[in-house]
């Protein structure tokens, strides 16, 4: 540090105002919910409601009290319960008591908040607000995800029958750019590994439609038989579309008891129909389908084949990154509110994309403040982009990474489509 730099200096009120924002939305979300929603393990791939709210509380005394301060007292006897390396999935809400695992998370914020004014400003961890910035952004993401176990949890129930909208969904618009030199990416310090350094890249003129793919035009896909049409797919998509036997979206489900296959509708001169509608399962319960909402729940095999059958493509991080810095994606993140409020109110209204781009550091990369976060997922991870309609305005940035195996299917997750300049 030169003579005339300012020593770093704790902005104690703000860092742990962003902690209790962040645990506020969380806890509007869970607290209506019953001790069976808390220990519900619908899905293999995630973890109990009750086990990311220990995990919550368990990451922020690691990383405050045990590494900042080496005071492990609420940290190392949690972690074989709530570390990420330590229980498998399935039992992962033994021994559960609401009472105790809220006394836990209160234990450890109580004890950071008096902890905080405490911690070393010019460490790395904290320097510039970065250590408040992490644990409340790892909050958001673990909130995200508690909503997918929400969701799945719905849709493991007995779908009723809902009146579905008799439209066809709204036309979207598309806009085509003129690509040139773009700098993805960012150096901005709140923000992660994976998103630096920024970059310059050359983007050739493309068009992107303004919208995501809703659920009414996916709906056309499926009644064009585009499951079943071999030709569509990857070869790798098309192995594993057959092996996990997917012919929609993993949030539409049929609200009947058994429902006729293909073949047995065309041998009884029947047609998949509006009459028989889908309904969609959300963190707030089964809903009517809406043509004109984004389709969700669906992998990167099912929207490299939909793209196919458009005669479009998925858009590359630079193209996607482009077209949100230049205000062109009415549906971009960081537009709306964060739903701040209970899962009830929350609104369909927009999801994240799959990307073109396989998931992949930077040239300059370097991990921090762990190398689990990034490391570990490059080269067989795709990226999304944007944000869901559960994503907080803190993670739904521009520049941020999410990524999934392309065959992940129960995210909030969908597509927009690029096209070639040269396409009608």
């Amino acid at each position: 540090m030169s003579a005339g730099d300012a020593p770093a200096a704790l902005d104690v009120e703000s860092d742990l105002a962003r902690l209790d924002e962040a645990r506020a939305r969380t806890l509007a979300w869970v607290l209506p919910l019953d001790d069976d929603a808390w220990c519900a393990w619908p899905d293999p791939d995630f973890s109990p409601i009750a086990w990311h709210l220990g995990h919550l509380a368990f990451t922020e005394a690691s990383w405050v009290l045990e590494r900042c301060l080496g005071d492990a007292r609420l940290s190392a006897p949690y972690a074989t319960r709530f570390a990420q390396d330590g229980r498998p999935k399935h039992e992962r809400a033994d021994g559960f008591d609401r009472a105790e695992l809220l006394d836990y998370l209160a234990r450890v914020r109580a004890a950071v908040r008096e902890a905080w004014p405490r911690l070393n400003a010019e460490h790395e961890l904290v320097r510039g607000g970065y250590l408040a910035w992490f644990l409340a952004c790892h909050e958001h993401q673990h909130r995200e995800t508690i909503a997918i176990v929400r969701a799945r949890t719905v849709a493991a129930t007995a779908p009723p029958s809902l009146p579905a909208a008799k439209r066809a969904p709204r036309t979207t618009p598309r806009v085509a750019l003129d690509g040139g030199r773009v700098r993805i990416g960012t150096e901005a310090r709140l923000a992660y590994d994976n998103e630096r350094p920024a970059i310059d890249v050359d983007v050739a003129p493309f068009a992107i439609d303004t919208r995501p793919v809703s659920a009414g035009e996916w709906l056309a896909f499926v009644e064009a038989d585009g499951y079943r049409r071999e030709a569509l797919w990857t070869r790798g998509g098309w192995a594993w579309r057959v092996r996990a036997g997917v012919e929609r979206p993993s949030s539409w489900s049929v609200p009947s008891e058994r429902h006729p296959s293909r073949d047995e509708r065309h041998r009884l001169g029947e047609s998949r129909s509006r009459e028989e509608p889908f309904v969609v399962a959300t963190p707030a319960g089964w809903r009517a389908f809406d043509p004109d909402a984004p389709v969700f729940g669906i992998s990167a095999h099912e929207v490299d084949a939909y793209a196919r059958w458009r005669g479009a493509r998925l858009p590359s991080e630079a193209e996607w990154e482009l077209a949100a810095s230049l205000e062109v994606l009415e549906e971009r993140a960081g537009d709306r509110a964060s739903p701040a409020g209970p899962l009830s109110a929350l609104a369909i209204d927009r999801v994240w994309e799959w990307s073109a781009d396989t998931f992949l550091p930077r040239p300059g990369f370097v991990a921090f403040p762990y190398r689990g976060y990034s490391e570990p997922w490059f080269g067989d991870h795709r990226v999304m982009k944007g944000g869901s309609f559960v994503t907080d305005e803190a993670i739904a940035t521009r520049t941020f990474r999410n990524f999934y195996v392309p065959e992940m299917r129960v995210c909030f997750a969908g597509l927009r489509l690029a096209w070639e300049a040269s396409s009608p």
